[in-house]
């Protein structure tokens, strides 16, 4: 972080120094967001610096914070924890670490390297295929207004002849449910109009044959409100709800033609949820 705050102006990581009363403030939330990856942060200059971190094994949500204070030409740093129980229950706070440590910032991501080394969570290897894949083409079967762009046997057809044309070894399906992309989620059933479930293995089947790997899209949260079964059966009583008891919803629209299509999320903690996404 620089030693400094002008308005308006950036950070080098893309945080943005908002002005809050006598002082100017940076905020990161950790736990999902992309503003944060990792719960540490550090006060960084070119030979030394302060190292700011939980080192929290259950990686419970949190927001990181700077302060610069204009007055005094001061840095301060500190970490909100964002806790949550039970009623009857009780919340421990996850400790914060201070470090002084001297060199440039790779020293202070080698201490969060050291400690997240000590816990139970292990960098998955990823298959050769993932790691070289040379390129995705990617194709919306219908589209969110109910347009067919492709049948499903097209999928080892046309589809794959253009990705090999292109050097692209990833054919990725998006749109390739009767509903269309980003409609009547989570309900995924295949097409008749676009050839059937049969159509759909067996185009997917002959794009492997030819050696094309495939990726089928799914929503891991989202489910479409009012207009489908799922959401009146059970999406409503496992959606998000804020502290007023208000669904915390997502709108999506592609076309200025069609009706904004609005979606609820899906509690990432319930078992029916987790379990439904794996079935």
């Amino acid at each position: 972080i620089y030693n400094s705050a002008p308005r308006g102006r950036r950070s080098n990581d893309g945080w943005q120094w908002i002005e809050d009363g006598n002082f100017y403030q940076l905020m990161g939330t950790y736990g999902g967001a992309v503003s944060a990856t990792m719960q540490w942060m550090a006060l960084a200059g070119e030979d030394e610096g302060y190292y700011i971190a939980s080192h929290d094994k259950t990686f419970s949500p949190k927001i990181l914070f700077i302060k610069y204070h204009e007055d005094t030409n001061a840095l301060g740093a500190s970490i909100a924890y964002m806790l949550a129980c039970l009623p009857g229950q009780t919340a421990k706070m996850p400790s914060t670490t201070c470090i002084h440590y001297t060199g440039d910032w790779h020293a202070a991501a080698d201490i969060y390297r050291a400690w997240f080394d000590t816990t139970d969570i292990k960098p998955i290897d990823s298959p050769s295929w993932v790691k070289d894949c040379s390129g995705w083409f990617l194709n919306i079967l219908r589209q969110q207004n109910g347009q067919k762009m492709w049948d499903y046997s097209e999928i080892s057809g046309n589809m794959t002849k253009i990705a090999d044309d292109h050097g692209l070894d990833v054919i990725g399906l998006f749109g390739w449910t009767a509903a269309g992309h980003d409609r009547f989620y989570p309900e995924y059933n295949a097409s008749d109009e676009m050839g059937g479930e049969k159509a759909l293995r067996e185009g997917i089947a002959g794009a492997h044959k030819a050696g094309k790997k495939v990726i089928i899209y799914y929503n891991g949260q989202l489910m479409h409100v009012d207009s489908t079964e799922f959401w009146h059966k059970t999406g409503k009583d496992i959606a998000v709800i804020d502290k007023n008891g208000k669904y915390q919803c997502e709108y999506h629209t592609k076309f200025k033609t069609s009706p904004t299509y609005l979606h609820g999320k899906a509690c990432m903690h319930t078992d029916f949820w987790k379990n439904y996404l794996l079935d």
